[in-house]
């Protein structure tokens, strides 16, 4: 089962003002909720009081009111704390049908409905059904009263992943994600529009969409700034890091010493960035500051950035900062949220066409390849993977002795996965389940084609994926342009968390108004 881990980490930053009235709370603020009991006898509400705030740690109940069914007066008044006008959502627990005005806060909501037998009751379906009609926000869950010891704590379990997102909602919703380009565009690459097209209104309007729909500010840093960081490193602290990393990793292959030492200036100068702005994410444009893989090779700022981004994914992945290259931005904050609800790392990569590998045996069907050259250690948060430190695909980017790194990770096999993506623009979340299986074992040379991590997942719902079946006619980059066009938007890059998310991601998508997408 899926265990919400709330990552309350010191460490985390902005381009345009947001629309929403709020302030930005402390990274390790609690989520204010009030929690109201219709209809529940006194000693069931207040156990559950007591149960909820014993195990969900990121949230405080700071007010708790019973009532009586709406046609009856209320059996007591609201108790609480202070604070009471920075809700940031209600826990509405049903033994009879709510008010009407109990379902138009405003708020994200959790409906519970109390029942002896565990079973949807007629009169939880009409609270449902209510809340539809008053356009609240809202997941449900189910609290059986009176049930046996054994059934009681699994009925709890559920109910207290489902009360931990509002701390999910509330430590993203003071974040703050750190973009390194020259230029203004947002998620150019998936866009498909890239670098040398004028400012549109998507990128003029993605920060304030990104601010009032999920509370997370942008702040863009110039190159001139990094590198005015890297300048600045220590030498002695950059060589201990990359002797540090020759040391951990499984192998050191087609690069050399001052290849890695430059890739442990890039990650103690974006370290300093982080901490400067206070921010809990960070992406490079790789793709117009190191290499020159997208749009016209003319630009002047390629090459301006001197490594890649790989070794930094993954020192960072050990202190549960996300980060990935090419300035993914929608990526990046699908990762923010896969680490706080699991305490874990997720992967960002291209959607890669397994038509493009040969097999070295039957071709398996309806897989995703995840892939890129950075990838982070930790899918779980706790025990790190081994890994090796190589060569970039874009090995000869830097031209003479200077070779930009890569890594491998050694992906664990045979275990459940997830492939997300958060859209912030259209507020919609695409997701879909699988299971991890030995890419190695699969294809051939797998391991020395294309990018130098590649996660493969088979898709547990081919059926309804709108990224599946893969064409064999297509190239190994950007199936989306293979899609039917409704689609497109998503791009060509996914994340991938290891676990069964989706639950939790559809829990989540309901409460900040996002559409799922999980079929075609």
């Amino acid at each position: 089962m899926w265990k919400p881990v709330l990552c309350l980490m010191a460490i985390a930053g902005s381009v345009s003002p947001g629309s929403a009235a709020w302030a930005a709370p402390s990274k390790t603020e609690k989520a204010q909720l009030k929690a109201v009991f219709v209809s529940v006898p006194v000693e069931t509400a207040t156990k559950i009081v007591r149960d909820i705030e014993s195990r969900c740690r990121a949230i405080e109940l700071i007010q708790t009111e019973s009532v009586a069914a709406p046609e009856n007066p209320p059996a007591s008044a609201a108790s609480g704390k202070d604070g009471a006008g920075k809700l940031d959502g209600i826990l509405l627990f049903c033994g009879a049908v709510p008010h009407r005005r109990q379902l138009s806060t405003g708020l994200p909501t959790l409906l519970v409905g109390c029942t002896a037998s565990g079973n949807l009751t007629t009169d939880f379906c009409k609270a449902t059904a209510l809340a539809e009609e008053c356009g609240t926000r809202f997941i449900t869950a189910i609290y059986r009263t009176g049930a046996a010891a054994g059934a009681t704590e699994a009925n709890l379990e559920s109910l207290v992943e489902k009360v931990n997102l509002f701390g999910v909602l509330k430590r993203l919703r003071g974040s703050k994600l750190i973009t390194i380009q020259d230029h203004d565009g947002l998620n150019r690459i998936d866009q498909g529009t890239y670098y040398d097209a004028p400012i549109q209104d998507y990128d003029r309007k993605y920060p304030g969409i990104l601010r009032e729909h999920l509370g997370v500010e942008i702040i863009v840093v110039r190159s001139t700034e990094l590198n005015e960081f890297v300048a600045a490193v220590p030498e002695a602290e950059a060589e201990k890091l990359a002797k540090m990393w020759e040391q951990e990793a499984t192998e050191v292959k087609n690069v050399k010493h001052h290849d890695i030492l430059r890739a442990a200036r890039s990650y103690l100068a974006q370290r300093e960035l982080l901490r400067k702005y206070d921010a809990d994410a960070i992406t490079l444009d790789t793709a117009t500051l190191t290499f020159k893989a997208y749009g016209s090779a003319k630009r002047e700022e390629f090459g301006t950035v001197a490594e890649a981004q790989p070794l930094v994914i993954m020192e960072l992945s050990k202190e549960h900062i996300q980060a990935c290259c090419q300035s993914h931005i929608d990526c990046l904050v699908t990762q923010m949220i896969g680490t706080y609800l699991t305490g874990g790392s997720g992967f960002t990569g291209d959607f890669l066409n397994d038509w493009a590998f040969e097999p070295a045996g039957e071709r398996p069907e309806n897989v995703m390849i995840v892939a890129h050259c950075g990838a982070p250690i930790t899918p779980w948060g706790h025990d790190r993977l081994p890994y090796l430190i190589r060569d970039h695909i874009h090995n000869k980017a830097f031209g003479g002795d200077n070779t930009p790194t890569g890594t491998t990770v050694q992906w664990p096999v045979n275990e459940a996965a997830t492939i997300v993506k958060f859209d912030v623009f259209t507020r919609q979340v695409s997701v879909f389940t699988g299971d991890v299986l030995e890419g190695n074992a699969i294809y051939k040379d797998f391991a020395n084609c294309i990018c130098r991590n590649k996660l493969v997942i088979q898709i547990d719902d081919p059926e309804n994926c709108y990224m599946l079946p893969s064409d064999p006619n297509a190239g190994a980059f950007r199936q989306c342009n293979h899609w039917d066009p409704k689609h497109r938007h998503w791009g060509g890059h996914q994340v991938a968390f290891y676990g069964n998310l989706q639950p939790a991601i559809q829990d989540l998508a309901a409460l900040i108004g996002f559409e799922v997408v999980a079929s075609r």
